[in-house]
């Protein structure tokens, strides 16, 4: 995994952070992964109705992709 590239506080790093990661790896997360993630960032502190204030991503749509990583790391690990 690339956690060292991933969830920049920066929105428009996180953003290329997560356009590049999509590129090399386009692998969708099985739907009991991506429900665990969001079931995560519902009770998440750094939640902010649906955007998470660390990285600025939108957390909906990158639960989706198997390669992504919460910054907190709070997000259970792919089973690959």
């Amino acid at each position: 995994m690339m956690a060292d590239e991933c969830c920049k506080r920066n929105f428009f790093q996180s953003l290329t952070d997560t356009a590049t990661r999509l590129v090399r790896d386009p692998k969708m997360a099985s739907d009991d992964l991506r429900e665990a993630r969001l079931k995560v960032c519902e009770g998440c502190e750094h939640n902010d109705g649906g955007r998470c204030r660390l990285c600025g991503c939108f957390v909906l749509p990158k639960s989706h992709f198997q390669n992504m990583e919460c910054p907190a790391n709070l997000w259970p690990k792919p089973d690959d």
